[in-house]
C-alpha cells in the first residue's frame, strides 16, 4: 500500500511525462482541489487521496517502488 511521505499532503503528476509538478506540504480544502483542477492540464491528476493513489499506481512493493524515483520522492510503501 502506498502512503504519502511526511510532510506530502498532495501532488501534481503528469501523466505523460512521468514526472510530479507541484507538491503540497498542507491540506488541501475542496475549493483548492477545484481550483487546481481546473488549471492544470488534461494530461495531468491532482492526487490529495491515498485511495486514489494506491488506485492509479499498482506498485506492490518496496522495490518496485524504488525503481520510480519521481514518485518514490513523494510516497513510501506500508505492509
Amino acid at each position: 500500500m502506498l502512503v504519502f511521505k511526511e510532510n506530502v499532503k498532495g501532488f501534481i503528476y503528469d501523466s505523460i511525462y512521468g514526472n510530479i509538478s507541484f507538491i503540497s506540504d498542507k491540506e488541501l480544502s475542496e475549493y483548492d482541489i477545484e481550483l487546481i483542477d481546473k488549471v492544470i492540464s488534461e494530461d495531468s491528476i491532482l492526487i490529495s487521496d491515498e485511495e486514489i493513489l494506491n488506485e492509479l499506481f499498482e506498485i506492490n512493493s518496496k522495490e518496485e517502488l524504488e525503481q520510480d524515483s519521481e514518485i518514490n520522492s513523494v510516497v513510501d510503501f506500508k505492509e
